[in-house]
């Protein structure tokens, strides 16, 4: 059963490519989390994290995957687990994430602290991308749309735009959404690729990485992604070393 989720944001593309990779592999990469709903003896199981996943398991004709029994935990927690874990994957859109911190802070009153450390970002990240939430959620589902498939959509935009009042930040938004629709938008230089990695079947994992030098100088977040990516490549080779 599949519960409220963080993300609204997939690409039918990379469901296919992951159905591929998870077909070639004969299971999911990383166990999906599931949580315990109702009487001890008969309980159902909601899903907390790895929608994707078990969406792509199905395409590839997966019978059983790898499930993590969570407990009985409510549904707060489960989000708050459900921001850790795709934000360790670097699963989420960056507007997903923002509307996820919008919802945690704003809807269970969890402080921007409380939510950086559980996500294992900085209080500065968190900050503005609930700023950027506040924002997207005084937009439609069609703007939202529509903004996704902007050239720069990107956590650049959030961080910008972040000191500005709410009412600026929504139209900041809304005309990047009105030039995707108006096509003037694809005449702009595309955002740089978010660095993205996460747990393969084996210990592997995939990468996909664009290290942009300027941003290297100018984002004290983006330079903790990088550090921890190179943390992780070190550990592995460490460990190829010592075997």
């Amino acid at each position: 059963e599949e519960g409220a989720y963080v993300r609204e944001v997939e690409s039918e593309e990379d469901l296919a490519d992951l159905a591929g990779s998870i077909r070639a592999d004969g299971d999911v990469p990383g166990a999906i989390g599931v949580r315990r709903v109702g009487p001890p003896v008969d309980p159902r199981f909601v899903l907390v994290y790895g929608r994707r996943r078990l969406h792509a398991a199905k395409i590839a004709g997966l019978r059983t995957v790898t499930v993590r029994d969570l407990g009985p935990i409510g549904e707060e927690e489960a989000f708050l687990q459900q921001i850790a874990e795709n934000e360790s994957r670097r699963a989420m859109s960056v507007m997903d994430a923002c509307l996820a911190y919008f919802r945690a802070h704003h809807g269970f009153g969890h402080t921007q602290a409380v939510l950086a450390a559980r996500a294992g970002k900085s209080p500065g990240y968190v900050s503005w991308m609930t700023k950027g939430g506040e924002a997207l959620a005084q937009m439609t589902e069609e703007e939202r749309a529509a903004l996704a498939r902007h050239p720069r959509m990107g956590t650049a935009i959030f961080r910008d735009t972040s000191s500005k009042p709410l009412a600026e930040r929504v139209e900041t938004l809304r005309a990047m959404a009105r030039s995707v629709v108006s096509g003037a938008a694809a005449q702009e230089p595309a955002a740089p690729s978010p660095i993205r990695w996460s747990p393969a079947r084996g210990g592997a994992i995939r990468l996909n990485a664009h290290l942009d030098p300027k941003r290297l100088h100018e984002d004290r977040e983006y330079r903790a992604e990088v550090r921890e990516l190179v943390e992780r490549l070190e550990q592995m080779l460490a460990e190829a070393d010592a075997g």
